[in-house]
């Protein structure tokens, strides 16, 4: 018998955690699949058998920044490395990256913006997490004024609307 953890409630079963995922947060299936493809989208995958899912109006702006970078002179190609997650999702990486990183999901909200499919963690292509660098600093821009806010301590995050207090 497995037992799941879930926004710190104790599950015995698939069903019970399924039934509660879906009452706090969409799932994927309510959400827009991100299209892929660096001719076509100008945005690709951390990996290439990913797949990812935002809100319908937040992948919209997504793709309206990556069509923005895709017309520019040396044109940084997005690659997306996060988007929706689920609550487990969530709460794992809330409890194993530390809290100073992440937001903590809480009992019968959908208080994050991943868990609500309005967060994107995007990188230049090629580009791994970091700290801001002239690619990152042009998807930065274009993000932004697509109507994304970012986090300063995570060049890489964005949201729309504006979830999170540090988010700008």
């Amino acid at each position: 018998m497995k037992l799941y953890t879930v926004v710190r409630q104790e599950f015995t079963n698939d069903e019970d955690v399924s039934d509660l995922i879906t009452t706090i947060c969409p799932d994927a299936s309510e959400l827009e699949k991100i299209p892929q493809g660096a001719t076509l989208y100008n945005i690709v995958f951390k990996s290439e058998h990913s797949q990812a899912f935002l809100n319908k109006e937040t992948l919209q702006r997504l793709l309206s920044a990556a069509q923005k970078l895709k017309k520019m002179s040396g044109q940084p190609i997005l690659q997306v490395n996060n988007a929706y997650r689920s609550v487990n999702q969530q709460l794992f990486l809330y409890e194993n990256r530390g809290t100073n990183l992440g937001c903590e999901p809480k009992t019968g909200e959908c208080n994050c913006p991943h868990m609500s499919g309005k967060a994107v963690d995007v990188v230049c292509a090629n580009k791994t997490k970091g700290s801001a660098d002239p690619c990152q600093d042009l998807i930065i821009e274009a993000m932004r004024e697509a109507g994304f806010c970012n986090l300063k301590k995570e060049p890489w995050h964005f949201e729309f609307p504006k979830a999170s207090s540090d988010c700008f």
